[in-house]
């Protein structure tokens, strides 16, 4: 199982694609929604809106969708429930951070060691349509979180970030959809949830994290202040995620729509408890 696309929702599409290239993400494809893509996102709201795909890592075969709707509503991460931030792989922390203010980006956080290890080092920033991007170094191996290794100076999503409006109960779900163990609940700095609830910097929170394959991960962030459902509106940022799945395993009874003619297609929508998109595929061939 991997994080197969991110799709993000936008007010300006090539306001996005300027950074996103400027950071070295390499444009596909570019044009329309068609049918089946709207199928895929199930809102018609989208029909015929523009988008462009990048290639966020080609050696996991990982993409970057971004779809143009003019009159999403601006949104600060965590200030909604559902996907809030997705972390990039960098090799040079310090020199993504000089990249990003060159390209007048936001710094929320400014580059700092994990609060449970040295080895790895983060900042958080604003993207052009307000997501929230975390960028990761890895500078040693830490035992019982494996993470990929980067291979260029921005690499791929290994992470996806959701605010959650409960993390045990989130925990039960993707244990379910995964046929997973049930992640364990620590207390970590989370820098977005603390700006959002006027916390202290260094205010710890309750967060789990669901591995995947190859490093990747999804985590569960306890929200704080969360106020706005995304049921109703169009909201700029994380639209959906996609995650391929091992052959292996199959869709839960009653958690998955399916996509397309019927099951056989292997590809479902999934809707998890904080009204997080989830665009299920199987592996196929043999």
């Amino acid at each position: 199982m991997i994080i197969s696309a991110v799709t993000l929702v936008v007010p300006k599409l090539d306001q996005s694609l300027e950074v996103y290239c400027a950071l070295g993400y390499s444009l596909l494809e570019r044009g329309h929604l068609q049918a089946w893509d709207v199928a895929v996102q199930r809102d018609s709201r989208l029909c015929a809106s523009a988008f462009a795909r990048l290639n966020f890592s080609a050696e996991c075969g990982q993409v970057l969708e971004v779809v143009e709707y003019p009159s999403c509503v601006p949104m600060e991460p965590f200030r909604a429930l559902g996907w809030a931030a997705i972390e990039l792989l960098v090799l040079d922390l310090d020199e993504a951070y000089r990249k990003v203010q060159s390209l007048g980006l936001s710094v929320w956080g400014k580059p700092k060691s994990l609060s449970f290890t040295d080895n790895i080092r983060a900042m958080q920033v604003l993207g052009p349509a307000g997501e929230l991007i975390y960028f990761t170094e890895q500078r040693a191996p830490v035992a019982d979180w494996p993470m990929p290794q980067a291979r260029t100076q921005y690499d791929q999503c290994f992470v996806v970030i959701l605010c959650s409006h409960r993390v045990e109960v989130s925990n039960r779900f993707y244990a379910d959809l995964f046929q997973r163990p049930e992640p364990t609940v620590i207390k970590s700095r989370v820098i977005g949830l603390s700006m959002q609830a006027k916390l202290p910097e260094d205010s710890l929170h309750s967060i789990s994290a669901m591995p995947l394959r190859g490093g990747h991960w999804l985590e569960f962030d306890q929200g704080v202040c969360a106020e706005i459902s995304r049921d109703s509106n169009i909201v700029a940022g994380i639209f959906s995620i996609a995650i391929t799945v091992d052959r292996s395993v199959g869709m839960p009874d009653g958690l998955g729509v399916p996509i397309g003619a019927g099951k056989d297609t292997g590809c479902f929508l999934v809707t998890g408890p904080s009204g997080e998109r989830i665009n299920w595929y199987q592996e196929q061939g043999v």
